[in-house]
């Protein structure tokens, strides 16, 4: 009866290490990642348009989400720039372009606490 009881604890543990890995693993990529877009914005005056900007100079790549295991499913928290005309008097709608000033995983579900990944 013991070993059984050992067993199941130990068959349990190994289930939840991957889900104490992804959690390490995804505060890591976005604390690499969010380091990057201040340093990039502390140095050059403006946040990045795209992620992209920040390698390989502040990002040696762009990381994987450890949950989802693609660089493509990351979310951004972006910011508009206008540019208004000279005069204001233009009534065409003046250019903009997205800047990065956060980003979030994209995945599904929840960490091993129940926190939801895109709250990371």
């Amino acid at each position: 009866m013991r070993r059984i009881a050992l067993a199941l604890c130990l068959l349990a543990a190994a289930c939840r290490q991957p889900e104490v890995h992804h959690d390490a693993a995804m505060r890591a990529a976005l604390a690499d990642m969010r380091y990057a877009i201040a340093t990039y914005h502390q140095q050059t005056g403006r946040y990045p348009h795209a992620l992209s900007e920040l390698v390989p100079r502040y990002l040696r790549a762009i990381p994987d989400d450890p949950v989802t295991g693609k660089k493509t499913t990351w979310r951004f928290e972006t910011e508009e720039t206008v540019a208004p005309s000279a005069d204001f008097t233009k009534s065409e709608t003046a250019a903009t372009r997205s800047v990065i000033i956060d980003v979030r995983s994209g995945a599904t579900g929840t960490d091993a606490a129940g926190k939801r990944w895109s709250d990371y």
